[in-house]
């Protein structure tokens, strides 16, 4: 094929790859300032907000609010640790954090047992 060399696009693959797989593991993502001394993991930080502030919000997004808010605020919380860590800019890279990361998932309200599918994640952030 002209201009396509099948090495290097494999060797910038596994580049990409390896560069993702340490900073997932290797970072953890800390607010730094709840007090300097103690930084706390972003989801954690997440667990404890209180969102009543949006209902009003998804109450006219979702006619059947009262029945699944218990589902609405664990997006809500993954919609903002989204915003706060600079290294999940896209949807997939969210999802598998609450895939791979137990922890992260408990921390945003989610059952890490049995988590939405990524196009329901995918939907609500992007198209709602």
């Amino acid at each position: 094929m002209h201009g396509w060399d099948a090495d290097k696009r494999i060797k910038s693959f596994r580049k990409k790859i390896e560069k993702q797989l340490q900073g997932s593991t290797a970072e953890k993502h800390f607010f730094t300032n709840p007090t300097e001394e103690t930084p706390v993991e972003t989801s954690a930080f997440l667990k404890h907000l209180n969102l009543e502030w949006v209902d009003p919000i998804l109450k006219e997004l979702f006619p059947r609010f009262k029945w699944i808010k218990h589902r609405l605020y664990p997006r809500m919380r993954l919609v903002l640790f989204q915003k706060l860590r600079p290294d999940l800019r896209k949807v997939s890279q969210a999802y598998r954090v609450l895939k791979a990361e137990k922890e992260v998932a408990k921390n945003l309200g989610f059952d890490p047992d049995s988590l939405p599918g990524y196009e329901t994640i995918r939907h609500f952030i992007n198209d709602l």
